[in-house]
């Protein structure tokens, strides 16, 4: 009895030895590609800073058998874009495709995605001051896609064009919320951003 017992704690032993060693195994495979994430959009967005990306499928493992990742994603401090600083930029994307062909040689190429959504403010102080206006309270701003610009009107007349963060981190028209102390843009994409189309190592 004491034998059998001793051999089902040494099999669980094992059995809880290699799970801790295959859970620890995702977790590096997760931050490694965690990390490339954070690698690609610092190289399309240099000016990004305090960027911080995320993975969420478990195990994550199992992306190289299906090629389903649940969700990814990155929130960055600020971006620059031409004189302007946008802060709490969020890109989430879901239900996404990848191409498994790659993974051996640590080259991710994303195929596809079921849909994403991108924020993120832009404070108004430094706005004011830049088109020497006293406060927000005629103010209205709307985004034009093509131009990829933010039209800013006073009492109805444009005043000026801000350019919109760069179309690699966020590929949409977004809606604008104007707020005593900034602008909040947001709008979602079924398109892969550019910055998350490949991942290599």
């Amino acid at each position: 009895m004491r034998r059998t017992a001793g051999c089902l704690l040494g099999v669980l032993g094992v059995v809880v030895g290699l799970a801790a060693v295959l859970i620890g195994g995702d977790i590096a495979a997760r931050h490694y590609a965690t990390s490339r994430i954070e690698q690609r959009i610092r190289a399309d967005a240099p000016t990004a800073r305090e960027v911080h990306g995320h993975i969420h499928s478990w195990p994550f493992l199992q992306v190289g058998l299906n090629g389903h990742v649940d969700e990814m994603g990155a929130r960055i401090g600020s971006v620059k874009s031409g004189p302007l600083l946008f802060t709490n930029l969020d890109v989430e994307i879901h239900r996404i495709r990848i191409s498994t062909s790659g993974l051996i040689s640590g080259h991710v190429t994303v195929n596809s995605i079921g849909e994403g959504t991108v924020t993120a403010d832009l404070p108004l102080p430094a706005i004011l001051v830049q088109l020497k206006l006293p406060d927000v309270s005629a103010l209205s701003v709307i985004a034009d896609g093509p131009s990829r610009t933010l039209v800013v009107k006073v009492a109805g007349l444009q005043v000026a064009r801000l350019p919109l963060p760069s179309a690699d981190l966020f590929p949409c028209v977004p809606a604008v919320g104007v707020h005593p102390d900034r602008l909040s843009l947001a709008c979602a994409f079924t398109r892969v951003p550019a910055a998350f189309t490949t991942v290599s190592s």
